[in-house]
């Protein structure tokens, strides 16, 4: 595994799986994010070898209840802003820094797609079905042939960011793994757009698999019995106070996730009143050193969750 994957592992973020529904079992108090710190760690040999040093991760900005922007730091630094419709929805957000806008539409009650512009231009889409209990039960990806993936492209992190909030920051990387590869294999002449669709699986209000027709690219997931914060958060709690009751995301937090070629990320938390207030993430691969000798590098990465309630 190449130095750019290992590091694309790690988005940090808004990353754990989250539910919007109000159904059995919602929490009664509703946390609001103030910021999230982070720091990563790397193991050889189970020896320390290098830290990032803590850092402000994520910013929540709020006017009231509603959050209007969050600021993203570490290496890849920017902010996102929020716009809504009376009805407390979503309709767009922007990032100023890549000049990026995504534009969300729904149908009736349902979010039917998220289109990502730059500069005015298409460069991605997401459209969404949903089966009888409401769940986003596909997603049809849709992008430039011309787009790069890779953590070198500073906006791609900005560009998926719609997704992130579908499937989670792993669940995210995973499908534009796969995306790029279609790209790649595609015929299309340069400019076109390319699609792929991709399956969702759920089971107790929360996604357990992501996968393509005859699980050729199969990504697996799985949960805590705990309240995961993003659930209540980046609007998405306005369409319940509105009346809106569909399922988006999962509603308990992420404890592994296996993606096809990489290894698997293990979660673990603290919790306060059944919501988290710190996580590490981790995984471990061999690979050979300097002096050819086979080593185990480990890659965690500590986040702390700061409430505002």
């Amino acid at each position: 595994m190449n130095k750019t994957k290992k590091h694309l592992l790690f988005v940090v973020t808004i990353a754990l799986l989250s539910s919007c529904g109000t159904k059995e079992g919602a929490p009664e108090k509703k946390y609001r994010i103030s910021s999230v710190s982070a720091v990563e760690t790397h193991f050889m040999d189970g020896a320390q070898y290098y830290t990032s040093g803590n850092y402000i991760s994520e910013k929540w900005n709020w006017d009231g209840n509603e959050m209007y922007r969050i600021d993203y730091g570490g290496y890849h630094a920017y902010s996102e802003n929020f716009f809504y419709d009376n009805r407390g929805r979503i309709v767009y957000t922007t990032i100023p820094a890549y000049d990026l806008k995504s534009e969300y539409k729904y149908d009736g009650r349902m979010l039917e797609s998220i289109e990502v512009t730059r500069d005015d231009v298409k460069i991605m889409s997401f459209v969404f079905t949903h089966n009888d209990e409401d769940e986003i039960s596909t997603i049809d990806v849709t992008s430039t042939n011309t787009l790069k993936y890779g953590i070198e492209n500073d906006i791609i992190n900005g560009i998926i960011r719609p997704l992130t909030r579908m499937v989670g920051s792993q669940g995210a990387k995973a499908i534009m793994d796969k995306m790029a590869s279609d790209v790649k294999s595609s015929k299309a002449n340069d400019g076109e757009m390319v699609t792929s669709r991709f399956f969702l699986t759920w089971k107790n209000e929360n996604l357990i698999r992501i996968a393509q027709s005859n699980n050729s690219y199969v990504v697996d997931l799985q949960y805590d019995n705990k309240f995961n914060p993003y659930a209540q958060l980046i609007g998405y709690h306005n369409m319940i106070e509105s009346g809106f009751r569909y399922q988006i995301m999962s509603k308990n937090n992420i404890t592994s996730i296996s993606i096809p070629s990489n290894p698997t990320i293990y979660y673990t938390y603290q919790y306060k009143d059944d919501y988290p207030t710190h996580r590490v993430a981790s995984y471990s691969y061999r690979t050979i050193n300097t002096d050819f000798d086979s080593v185990t590098i480990t890659i965690t990465q500590a986040e702390t969750i700061n409430y505002l309630d």
